[in-house]
């Protein structure tokens, strides 16, 4: 939800079509959206078994393009993630409220 809601968002600042349907990339693992100047890159690394699998995919090649790359399950990748990173940990507060919490690395 939170992706979705991020990605949607920098479709309208940037005056584009928000496309049609954004879904966690469980299943493909990586889902791309193009914004013309930028590219984001959406990750969900629930389903890999190790940092390899990753690797498989070209992400450091990602990481070093200068676009966007929104990671679910970073932990798994963590040896791989760039020296600079923001996290977002989302606490439960109850069923319809959550709290944010930002933090750079």
């Amino acid at each position: 939800t939170l992706s979705r809601s991020i990605i949607n968002n920098l479709y309208s600042l940037n005056n584009l079509s928000k496309p049609n349907s954004i879904k966690s990339p469980t299943f493909p693992i990586l889902l791309t959206y193009d914004l013309l100047e930028y590219e984001i890159y959406h990750y969900d690394f629930y389903r890999i078994k190790n940092y390899l699998e990753a690797l498989d995919l070209g992400i450091n090649e990602y990481f070093n393009s200068g676009h966007w790359n929104f990671i679910e399950w970073p932990e798994k990748i963590q040896s791989l993630l760039p020296q600079k990173f923001s996290i977002v940990d989302i606490k439960i507060i109850s069923d319809t409220e959550r709290e944010l919490l930002l933090r750079n690395k």
